[in-house]
């Protein structure tokens, strides 16, 4: 864990001193990425880590949490090759793929307005994605703190943080679970907030003003609408065929749950942006 926690710490930093270094250098020589970055990334440059990129292909990609995003990363890296050599995981024998903080504000620049750009997001029926996320975190789980050298999920520990600010009332103990009335009552009090990337509305990934949106893919019918994708990827037969495989599946099944009419109003009054943007009115 420590050799893993060192190898990630010195690649940040590398990564670091590569990006201002090829900042600096746009700077110096008057090259026109420089002034893109100067008026519209500076203020956002936050949000560089958070696009997934493919360069030699010239896509880009604005992941959203429980979006399908590790089979997706998975696509990105396979296609560019690139092995991880310490893992027998089938699931883990690509490194990760590419981020915008990887690559020079030169390329970044070439890349978002190269004119045979393809940037891409993932949506999904917010319905199901809030009721994932509680499922996949809370559903089951006893409302108690994890033990040393326990695995966890983060977000049921941050909850168990914020309970008694948010509302005293909210179920605690080893006894108790979280409920998904409950759950809505909590996600009423920290979307917008950051603390929760799981739970915050899916727009709020995707308003970056200098990366437009060129194709959007539901997940509903991914296997169909990455197809464009995959096909300006050159992705090889092999993959596209994996397209409906799962990775990460939710612990929840349709069948297993189904939203009353009070928390379908709740979903609503949180994520109706997202519904109405997206088109996921029921």
């Amino acid at each position: 864990m420590r050799l893993f926690s060192l190898e990630t710490k010195l690649k940040r930093g590398l990564r670091a001193v590569y990006w201002q270094g090829s900042l600096l250098s746009a700077r110096m020589m008057g090259d026109p990425s420089y002034a893109f970055f100067d008026q519209q990334v500076r203020q956002d440059v936050w949000r560089l880590d958070r696009i997934a990129v493919l360069p030699e292909r010239d896509i880009v990609f604005l992941p959203i949490p429980k979006n399908a995003n590790s089979k997706t990363r998975g696509i990105f890296a396979e296609v560019r090759g690139a092995r991880n050599p310490f893992t027998r995981n089938p699931t883990k024998k690509f490194r990760q793929s590419l981020t915008a903080q990887d690559i020079s504000i030169q390329q970044f620049y070439r890349l978002i307005h190269a004119k045979s750009r393809l940037s891409f997001a993932i949506v999904r029926d917010p319905y199901d994605r809030v009721l994932s996320a509680w499922a996949n975190k809370f559903r089951g789980r006893s409302l108690v703190p994890g033990a040393p050298l326990q695995k966890r999920p983060r977000e049921l520990e941050i909850y168990l943080s914020l309970r008694k600010s948010i509302d005293p009332s909210l179920p605690v103990g080893p006894d108790k679970e979280l409920g998904f009335d409950e759950f809505l009552v909590y996600v009423s009090a920290i979307l917008g907030k950051q603390i929760d990337p799981h739970i915050e509305t899916q727009s709020s990934f995707l308003d970056i003003p200098f990366v437009p949106i060129d194709h959007m893919v539901r997940l509903e019918t991914y296997a169909r609408d990455m197809m464009p994708v995959l096909a300006q990827m050159k992705a090889p037969d092999s993959l596209v065929a994996r397209l409906g495989e799962k990775v990460n599946p939710s612990r929840l099944a349709k069948k297993d749950y189904a939203i009353t009419p009070e928390q379908k109003k709740k979903i609503e009054a949180l994520y109706g942006e997202d519904i109405d943007r997206f088109g996921y009115r029921r």
